[in-house]
């Protein structure tokens, strides 16, 4: 769904529901559920090694305060990353399947949820479609526990699309087996 002045990212909930229906055991918060609260709930019930955060993102590098990760109830700006403790339980790797996440001085959001304990970090460096954004992170998430390093598995995903072998049509994903 919209909010906060943003458009609805419709693959976004295909997604979700298939990497966390297929390839990763988690729980899902979609939409009203996507708050930073129910976030820190099961941060703290369960010890999650991945957490994937599908949603909307913004980096100013000239203007801090501007920047942020937009959940369903708020923004989560810069200064309060920290405060979501990525190293209590230590999250093995953070994506960041969002706008321009890892845009900015010290490579910004991302480089800030790295000092906040996070071990790894899959961000973005520029706008993102929601459309391609859905197959290329299930791809990743299919090809990582094969794959040598969590690069050649994004390597590998990015060459998926750009070859046309994967793609989203009328909210199914084209090209994933399994």
């Amino acid at each position: 769904e919209s909010v906060s002045g943003f458009s609805a990212l419709p693959s976004v909930e295909v997604e979700i529901r298939t990497i966390n229906s297929k390839l990763l055991a988690g729980t899902s918060l979609l939409n009203k559920e996507f708050t930073v609260s129910n976030l820190q709930a099961q941060r703290l019930q369960n010890d999650y090694g991945i957490v994937h955060l599908a949603t909307h993102g913004k980096f100013v590098s000239d203007n801090a305060n501007d920047s942020f990760i937009q959940f369903w109830d708020s923004r989560l700006t810069l200064e309060r990353i920290p405060r979501l403790r990525f190293d209590s339980p230590v999250v093995e790797m953070l994506t960041l399947s969002a706008c321009e996440t890892s845009v900015g001085n010290n490579l910004g959001i991302s480089g800030l949820a790295v000092d906040s304990g996070a071990r790894s970090v899959l961000a973005s460096l520029w706008a993102i479609s929601d459309a391609g954004t859905a197959p290329l992170m299930i791809n990743f998430y299919k090809l990582f526990p094969e794959a040598k390093t969590k690069a050649l598995a994004l390597q590998q995903a990015q060459r998926s699309l750009i070859d046309g072998s994967l793609r989203i049509e009328n909210n199914k994903i084209i090209g994933i087996q399994g």
